[in-house]
């Protein structure tokens, strides 16, 4: 009865792990120029591990692409939870969307469903990026600038 009731619980337990999701990246590609121009300035970089990427827009119809230099703070939770990927060369880096920075928390889901029902505050962070290395470019690949 015993050996029984361990066999079941192994194949419940195969089942239930095989029927999980994996998650799957979703990979941008950008403009040829655009992407010439980071990999230009990536060869600058001594060591690129850790770095993303963050895309947004401008005020016009331009969008705006940001290299992050690797994060120590919560910018991280997007990075580490991001599916998200820009493909530079034969490399891909995390990708964050600008909206992500706006619209969403850093923090685990559960903790930011909780803290809502219970009225609690969440964590909040603003993201300033003066001299920081950007393309601005418009749909037709051009760079703006």
């Amino acid at each position: 009865m015993k050996n029984t009731t361990l066999i079941l619980l192994i194949i419940f337990s195969l089942i239930s792990c095989s029927s999980q999701k994996v998650k799957s990246k979703i990979i941008y590609t950008l403009p040829f120029i655009v992407t010439e121009r980071i990999y230009e300035k990536l060869k600058t970089i001594d060591n690129t591990d850790g770095i993303s990427f963050t895309l947004g827009n401008d005020t016009g119809e331009n969008y705006i692409i940001y290299i992050n230099m690797p994060k120590q703070d919560e910018y991280k939770f997007w990075i580490e939870n991001t599916n998200r990927a820009i493909l530079i060369k034969d490399k891909t880096y995390p990708l964050v969307l600008e909206s992500d920075e706006y619209f969403s928390y850093p923090e685990d889901e559960k903790l930011v469903l909780r803290k809502l029902e219970q009225e609690e505050s969440i964590k909040k962070i603003t993201v300033m990026r003066d001299n920081v290395f950007n393309v601005r470019f418009n749909l037709n690949g051009e760079i703006i600038k």
